[in-house]
């Protein structure tokens, strides 16, 4: 045998070293897996079909016909394993798919004994000295290749297919996944439409120069997939390639050991074997620290996403459920309310002096539990986006003075001053809803009363950089910064509420109110025992405003128009 068929033969062992060491990595790690057991089969299959040329090459005369058999056989197994391997990679989506994988490998026991049976497929073998051995094939030898294109087809197409339903998703794991089948597409892609062309189709048009490199060219798909493999961790396999690494150095400088000549040597070499011993045992367990890292928070992420779908149906249901329940309690509440009411003002004939005061106190529960059932109601209303507002140009600071005036008897039994002031300005325009912003105020006006024990209760208007604030300051129990915190948070309310009931939803309703209107609300205090000050602010809508925006839409109307113009003096042109 020549030069040039001994080189060809040292390309088929370095091929098959190739392949060797990537069966090696799959099966280290993962074999208990099904898809790692797969893939193996298919590079097996490869193996045997490069080691099957090397000895059909090598092999005497009189062997060559048995070996050309036995080297037509191994190609059929990796033609199915791979088409089986598409429907598990890289995740089995298939129902029945025993059914398929009946079919597949029944398919290639048949391929597998009309090759075997002698004559059929492959006649006889000539040997033409200095040249590549000649196969001659039969005409049966056009359903190896229809078997062998179609199967790896197939394969293919089912590829890509999912890979395009894996494009309509955004996770993170379908990302993975997409890069996956692409390293791995095109990995196959190049050595099994070369492997085609030199070992299929040339030499069935008599062409047997090149029947060798179809075997060569699969270092395609082992360079694609071990860059999977360490760029994307394909088939999670990184800690055993690492483990094959330092394990193949880590002998190389031991055997490396024994060629020194001197003591130095020797010396020199031996601490590099152990520093890289030292150095690639680190390197390992990092490796490894990263995959189990990787593992349990994949598994914390999946737990998460069903823990929160879980929370979002329990919360659709919730409020749901709250909006049913205030609903039904509002119409009977409004009943009790109203013949309170019928008994207090004597309509029903004048109560003694006990039987008005119980009545009172029910008047009183019934009325504050319509205000708890209407915060219900809000809140229903705003997590489902069905708050309505009407938003029309108003004055805030009379607004903020029919308040104070509802409330004045309030401050007036608690001993309260309840005092409105203002800045310089005249009008203090605002856009909002008017019964939402009178309630947001009279809410504050109303807390600031209930939770002052003596001194003054303060409500002023200003204006302040294009906004327009209200203030609703008191001299009451004041607020820790902790407290402050999370005071427009749902249900929260202050540590210490001097036994004030509330459902600590009031505050919640008015920040989602007064946000919906484009505006802001905060509190500050000086400290607890020291009082507090409570900001509403929203955008001023102004004459100055109002006329900021008609310019804008005349200067918008006049670029339009000149737009027209041009077009139509270009068209003219």
């Amino acid at each position: 045998m020549n030069l040039l068929l001994d080189t060809h033969n040292i390309a088929l062992l370095v091929t098959v070293s190739l392949n060797f060491v990537l069966a090696l990595i799959v099966y280290l790690n993962g074999r208990e897996e099904k898809i790692n057991r797969v893939y193996l089969w298919n590079i097996l299959a490869i193996i045997a079909w490069i080691v099957g040329m090397f000895i059909y090459r090598s092999a005497p005369p009189s062997s060559s016909l048995f070996w050309c058999r036995l080297l037509y056989v191994a190609p059929t197994f990796i033609a199915s394993s791979f088409l089986y391997f598409t429907y598990i990679f890289p995740s089995q989506e298939e129902k029945r798919l025993w059914v398929k994988k009946i079919l597949i490998f029944a398919t290639n026991l048949f391929i597998v004994i009309l090759v075997l049976i002698p004559g059929l497929v492959i006649k006889d073998v000539n040997i033409i000295p200095g040249k590549e051995k000649e196969i001659v094939f039969t005409s049966w030898y056009v359903i190896y290749v229809v078997y062998t294109i179609s199967f790896f087809t197939y394969g293919f197409i089912r590829i890509i297919k999912k890979y395009l339903r894996l494009r309509k998703k955004e996770s993170k794991r379908s990302q993975t996944k997409k890069v996956q089948i692409v390293y791995l597409f095109v990995g196959y892609a190049l050595a099994a439409n070369l492997a085609f062309i030199t070992n299929l189709i040339m030499p069935w048009l008599g062409y047997f120069f090149l029947n060798w490199l179809g075997q060569v060219f699969t270092v395609f798909m082992v360079a694609f997939t071990v860059y999977g493999i360490l760029r994307h961790n394909l088939f999670r396999v990184r800690l055993a390639l690492s483990e094959f690494l330092v394990t193949i150095f880590s002998a190389l400088l031991l055997l490396n050991i024994f060629t020194s000549s001197h003591v130095v040597g020797y010396i020199w070499k031996t601490f590099l074997f152990l520093l890289f011993l030292l150095l690639g045992g680190a390197f390992v367990r990092s490796v490894l620290k990263e995959i189990e890292t990787y593992d349990q928070v994949k598994k914390y992420a999946e737990q998460l996403k069903k823990a929160n779908a879980r929370l979002k149906q329990l919360n659709k249901h919730k409020t749901e459920f709250m909006s049913f329940a205030a609903h039904q309690l509002r119409s009977p509440l409004t009943s009790v309310k109203a013949f309170a009411s019928l008994i207090l003002q004597g309509s029903l004939g004048k109560p003694s002096k006990k039987v008005e005061a119980v009545t009172q106190k029910i008047h009183d529960a019934s009325d504050a539990m319509a205000e708890s059932v209407e915060d219900y109601l809000n809140i229903t209303r705003i997590e489902q986006g069905r708050m309505d507002y009407n938003m029309k140009e108003l004055d805030a600071h009379d607004l903020a003075q029919g308040v104070v005036e509802e409330l004045r008897a309030n401050a007036y039994n608690k001993d309260l001053k309840l005092e409105l002031s203002s800045d310089k300005y005249k009008k203090y325009s605002v856009q909002a809803d008017r019964s939402k912003l009178r309630q947001i105020i009279g809410n504050f006006v109303d807390n600031a009363i209930k939770y002052t024990q003596e001194g003054e209760v303060k409500v002023r208007v200003e204006k302040k950089d294009g906004k327009v604030r209200i203030l609703v300051s008191d001299t009451g129990m004041g607020m820790s910064e902790e407290t402050i915190k999370k005071l427009f948070q749902r249900y929260s309310r202050a540590d210490d509420t001097q036994g004030i009931s509330g459902t600590g939803l009031g505050l919640y309703i008015a920040r989602k109110m007064i946000e919906a209107q484009h505006g802001k609300v905060w509190a500050e205090s000086p400290g607890e025992g020291r009082g507090s000050i409570f900001y509403i602010e929203l955008p001023e809508a102004n004459e100055g405003g109002r006329k900021e925006r008609k310019d804008k839409k005349k200067k918008k109307t006049k670029s339009s128009r000149k737009t027209r113009k041009t077009k139509k003096a270009k068209k003219n042109s």
